[in-house]
């Protein structure tokens, strides 16, 4: 009897393990934006790609696109639902130990590229007597950036 568990217990430890590599399932555009401080000497209107956002200063949200990749894989019941898994192999008396070792659940990870669109902005501070400042940024994921006229 002390054989037959400890070959359950090997058959639980490898099928934890069980699964198959990677592969690419697509991709998509997800939603990733800026907070832009910006701050002029003296009284400016600020525009963001010929847009009114407000006097100086000024704070605004900047939205644009980030890569994300999905990838699967196979991968068994032990990997998937370790719960459920136990409770069959007790209640088979150990014949789903190893049958729970086929990969037949699908696992699916989201990762995160650093590749964005639509992220290059145009400002441009205008004062009161027509004077035009002008600046280009470019955000690459950063929570929040200040930008000084």
């Amino acid at each position: 009897m002390k054989k037959y568990f400890c070959f359950l217990l090997v058959g639980i430890m490898a099928g934890g393990g069980c699964a198959t590599a990677w592969r690419s399932a697509g991709g998509f555009n997800s939603s990733v934006s800026t907070k832009l401080i910006i701050s002029a000497a003296g009284p400016q209107e600020i525009y963001i790609n010929n847009e009114l956002k407000g006097s100086a200063p000024v704070t605004v949200e900047v939205f644009y696109e980030q890569k994300t990749n999905r990838k699967k894989r196979k991968v068994s019941p032990w990997v998937s639902s370790p719960g459920s898994s136990v409770a069959l192999t007790i209640i088979t008396l150990g014949g789903f130990a190893i049958a729970g070792l086929l990969p037949l659940d699908t696992e699916t990870a989201l990762e995160t590229e650093p590749v964005y669109q639509y992220n290059v902005f145009n400002l441009q501070a205008v004062a009161p007597d027509g004077a035009k400042l002008s600046k280009q940024i470019v955000c690459r994921g950063e929570e929040s950036m200040r930008v000084e006229f």
